[in-house]
């Protein structure tokens, strides 16, 4: 019994403690990295190596919904592949009941080049009246 009860308290620290013992990111030193070495490099650091992890931190992390976090998922995005891409909406989604009014100005009001210019107006109208109308329910 004791042996059972031992190997489960190994199995949850390796399970759940590897957050706990994990490095905090920091937003700013992450900022500083895409500035300093481009957001191509610094999505090959965190999503092209083998260590799942450090992907998944940086994901954790941008899904906490703070400014800062929010701005390096717009740099990343920028420069991301489908598979980085599909990661960031996902860390975004779960930030936006965090942050509703950050997530949505990332969405931007000017949207591209339409042959149809009544259907640019409208997407920014919709776009803008939802941030209206949370930035009123939030206030």
């Amino acid at each position: 019994m004791i042996k059972f009860i031992y190997c489960g308290l190994i199995a949850s620290i390796m399970i759940f403690g590897g957050n706990v013992l994990a490095e905090e990111l920091d937003a700013g030193q992450i900022l500083k990295e895409i500035t300093q070495k481009g957001a191509k490099l610094v999505i090959a650091e965190y999503w092209m190596t083998e260590d799942y992890d450090k992907s998944e931190q940086l994901v954790n992390a941008i899904s906490t919904g703070t400014k800062e976090w929010l701005e390096v998922a717009r740099l990343l995005k920028s420069e991301s592949d489908a598979a980085v891409s599909e990661d960031l909406f996902f860390a975004i989604s779960l930030a936006l009941h965090k942050n509703p009014i950050g997530v949505l100005s990332l969405i931007k009001t000017q949207p591209r080049k339409s042959l149809y210019p009544h259907v640019i107006f409208a997407r920014t109208q919709c776009r803008l009246i939802a941030i209206n109308k949370i930035q009123c329910f939030l206030n």
